[in-house]
């Protein structure tokens, strides 16, 4: 049996205040079994106070197969947010020095984006050779082939060295930054407030990774393939405001060798639709209590599942959607309960619309009244 700890610990000091980062990781090795837990921890220290900017605890477990195969799973969960939020699965194979075969499924809790699919890695002497096949997520079937190498001269020797390892020319960096686009328009305005906490996770064929905050630079990928696509998310979950929605649940990014590119996020302020249900009995009025609403958006663009939100009306028959993006909706019941339930309903459904403030608008008095 043998046991390894690691430590790390960074200390950034920019004009703004400083970013310190703790990450302990203990591993080991029991027979045909080698665990691995790591713990890390961000702080950002400003005049203001001390921000914790995330915390996550990643566990993976190698098993040695028969016939040289490995068998590996890695699960990640988040402090801040709560919620296990990455599992990964690879079961791979090197058949000889230079050949590796990784057979991997990558899932997303948040979105229960799953991607699964072969890798195929070939390395010559001085160039390295990947071939990525994989289904699921948003893109549905995706391939990627890929060949890295560099080659470098020494001064000191006065001769070249070549090494299937990439150095970083040909690749790119991606900048992100959200903003709250407080009238609606998609385009970051003069005065509109710059976003600095919020979770942003890239997803590429390649894997799953989340982005680091830099005062006065944004939400930084600093080292991209060239000619790959990456997809951004921001989790809603991690916005200050309640209020906040992204505008997209998902932006595509193309990333170019040798480019940097900056990419802003809108962030809209969302509406509250609040409202109540009554029920109108021989004797007296009494709460729609447990009834269902849904919300839908109407004219939704081209192509697009249009936002379909539903909640249950509480015990004093009131209900509320929060954090409603600007546009044009549809508050409903559902009819089959209604009609289950042996109700009568005045109005079945209403049509409301969400305009883009900067405070956000609330809209209330979306009311059903039934009868029995």
């Amino acid at each position: 049996m043998r046991l390894g700890l690691d430590l790390l610990g960074r200390q950034t000091m920019f004009a703004s205040g400083r970013e310190r980062i703790f990450q302990v990781s203990l591993g080991g090795q029991l027979g045909s079994l080698s665990p691995r837990i790591t713990h890390r921890r961000a702080y950002e220290l400003n005049p203001v106070g001390v921000t914790a900017l995330d915390a996550f605890t990643s566990a993976s477990l190698a098993i040695r197969a028969p016939a040289a195969f490995l068998l590996r799973g890695t699960a990640t969960y988040f402090h801040n947010d709560g919620g296990f939020r990455t599992l990964r699965i690879d079961f791979s194979r090197r058949f000889t020095r230079q050949f590796w075969l990784d057979v991997f499924y990558d899932k997303t809790f948040v979105t229960q984006n799953v991607i699964a699919g072969v890798q195929v890695l070939y390395y010559f002497p001085f160039t390295l050779l990947r071939a990525i096949i994989g289904a699921g997520g948003e893109s549905g079937f995706r391939s990627s082939i890929g060949v890295s190498g560099s080659a470098g001269y020494s001064a000191a020797t006065n001769n070249f060295f070549f090494d299937y390892f990439s150095s970083r020319v040909g690749y790119g960096a991606l900048i992100v930054q959200p903003f709250v686009d407080a009238n609606g328009n998609g385009v970051r305005d003069p005065g509109e407030e710059v976003v600095s906490k919020a979770r942003i996770r890239s997803t590429s064929l390649f894997g799953n990774q989340y982005l680091r905050y830099t005062p006065g630079v944004g939400f930084g990928l600093e080292h991209t393939l060239p000619y790959e696509e990456y997809v951004m998310t921001i989790e809603p979950s991690s916005l200050d405001n309640p209020l906040w929605v992204p505008r997209y649940e998902n932006l595509g990014v193309f990333s170019e060798p040798n480019q940097f590119r900056i990419v802003e996020l809108p962030i809209v302020v969302g509406g509250i639709v609040r409202g109540k249900i009554e029920v109108q009995t021989p004797k007296k009025v009494v709460p729609g209590e447990g009834l269902t609403v849904t919300l839908e958006l109407q004219n939704a663009p081209g192509g697009k599942k249009p936002l379909k939100l539903t909640t249950v009306a509480f015990s004093t028959g009131e209900y509320e959607f929060i954090g409603v993006p600007p546009g044009s909706y549809k508050v409903s019941l559902d009819a089959a309960q209604v009609a289950q339930f042996g109700y009568i309903a005045k109005e079945i459904f209403h049509i409301i619309e969400i305009h883009a403030k900067a405070e956000g608008e609330e809209v209330a008095g979306v009311d059903f009244s039934l009868s029995k």
